[in-house]
Order: C-alpha cells, then structure tokens, then sequence
C-alpha cells in the first residue's frame, strides 16, 4: 500500500484474560494504524511474529455458591482435570453435591482450595476470577446445601437423639461441638 501499511504484519491472537482477538502489529504500520484509528488506550504493543501463540482456554470455575457456612464451587466439566480437581476438594473436607452440581467446602478453607486450582492451572482458574465470584457470593448468600442434607433427629431408647443426614463437613464439625458421636444404629 502506498500509505505504509502492511497488512502481512498484522496478526490477530488471544490475550489472556480477554476472550475477543486483540489485533497487534508492528511498528511499521503503526503510522498507517494511528492515522485512521486514534489509540484507545495509548499503547500499542509490539507483535514478535516468531513467538508461539498459545489458543485461548476456558476457565473452568462457572461460579461461586455461599450459604453462609459452605462455599460452593461450581465448574465445567473437564476430564483431563478432574482427579486433580477431586484430589484438591478432597483434601480440604470437600464433598460434591450432585443437585447443586458444586464442589461444595466450608468456608475458612475456601481460599486455600481457590490458591492450590489457581496453582494447579492458572489459565483454568484464575485466582483474581475466583476472587471476585467468592466476594460476589458472600455478598449474596443463598441457602444451597441446607434442603439437601434431609436431616432427621431421631429419639434413642436411653434418651439421647439420633442425627441422621447426607454428609456435611459442616455438620459433623458442628455436632462435634456439640459432645456428638458417631452412633451406628
């Protein structure tokens, strides 16, 4: 072009963070680039056409649930993570509630597992996304784990009641507050 423009200097590539093509080019046709579209930001980057442009990747976490006792994780479905995802939940008391569809931990360990994902693979959980959607769902608690627990007390013969529900870690922290045992009936 006479204008100085080169259009085979120009490439589009995916910046991590932004999920549209961030158009960069070279200093050469900066000139051409500045006359026709002032600068946005003022910066302009520098392409390095040998470098290897890694393809975008979906974060995994979806959102974040808070009930106020319990964070709730909830992730796409990712095979190639998902024993090291377990292994993670697992590891901090973490149970999976199917009918939330969630990861779900208590809350004074949801911090270490949000750092050890973001650890484990930065570009499928990254900490500032999972910071935001946990500082977003304590502001917003809802009652997710509660109507799934179908906790029932039951009077034992000696006195004593019997608690029966689908395992919480929670819970069972709470009633070991409270002098609680685990009692086979």
């Amino acid at each position: 072009m006479s204008d100085g423009f080169d259009a085979s200097a120009t490439a589009a590539v995916y910046m991590r963070g932004i999920n549209a093509p961030v158009w960069l080019w070279n200093h050469a046709s900066l000139p051409y680039f500045s006359r026709y579209y002032p600068p946005v930001c003022g910066i302009f980057l520098r392409m390095n056409p040998a470098a290897p442009q890694k393809p975008p990747v979906a974060p995994l976490l979806q959102f974040i649930l808070h009930d106020g006792q319990r964070v709730g994780f909830v992730l796409q479905y990712d095979p190639d993570h998902l024993a090291a995802i377990r292994a993670v939940f697992q590891e901090h008391r973490g149970v999976w509630r199917k009918p939330a569809r969630a990861w779900v931990v208590p809350q004074d360990v949801a911090r270490e597992v949000m750092a050890e994902l973001a650890e484990m693979d930065p570009d499928r959980f990254p900490l500032a996304r999972s910071e935001a959607f946990l500082e977003k769902a304590i502001q917003n608690p809802r009652a997710f784990v509660a109507p799934q627990l179908d906790v029932q007390i039951q009077p034992l013969t000696d006195g004593r009641q019997a608690v029966r529900f689908a395992y919480d870690p929670v819970l069972v922290t709470l009633l070991h507050k409270m002098r609680g045992h685990w009692h086979k009936l």
